[in-house]
């Protein structure tokens, strides 16, 4: 068998290494990782073997890619802060908006902030086109007439 042992733990071949840690990390079947990498080396063989040799790399020593990449996105904000510092722009007439170094961008914070609005816009939806809706709507309107 091609597995070796280290530090306890069977470790297979670094095919099978790339394809497990492809497939675990990106929710992803294995025979789509393998047919990715053959369509790979049939259409650009060089650059296959590159991230071939990277992925392989990356399984094995994944917080130092990590980690490498967060410094990187981290560089990369504060750079794009540095061109936005005090720079203001019109927001479609809701006023003026000012970038300054205090905001800090949070994605993850934007993304849950959507889903909330995107639920609360879903329970909306679902309310408005509910019988219970109707029922109010003609209760309010046999309560108002006029007010309609």
């Amino acid at each position: 068998m091609n597995c070796r042992y280290k530090h306890g733990r069977r470790r297979h071949g670094p095919v099978k290494q790339v394809v497990r840690g492809l497939s675990d990390r990106f929710g992803v079947k294995r025979k789509y990782v393998i047919a990715g990498f053959v369509l790979g080396f049939v259409f650009v063989p060089l650059l296959t073997l590159l991230l071939f040799l990277a992925t392989l790399y990356w399984v094995n020593h994944p917080e130092g890619i990590e980690d490498t990449l967060d410094r990187l996105l981290r560089k990369v904000r504060r750079a794009i802060r540095a061109t936005w510092t005090r720079t203001t722009y019109a927001s479609d007439g809701l006023g003026e908006v000012t970038i300054d170094d205090d905001d800090d961008v949070d994605f993850a914070d934007l993304r849950r902030r959507f889903d909330d609005l995107e639920r609360r816009a879903e329970g909306m939806e679902e309310y408005v086109s509910s019988e219970e809706h109707a029922l109010n709507r003609e209760f309010q309107r046999i309560r108002d007439p006029d007010g309609i």
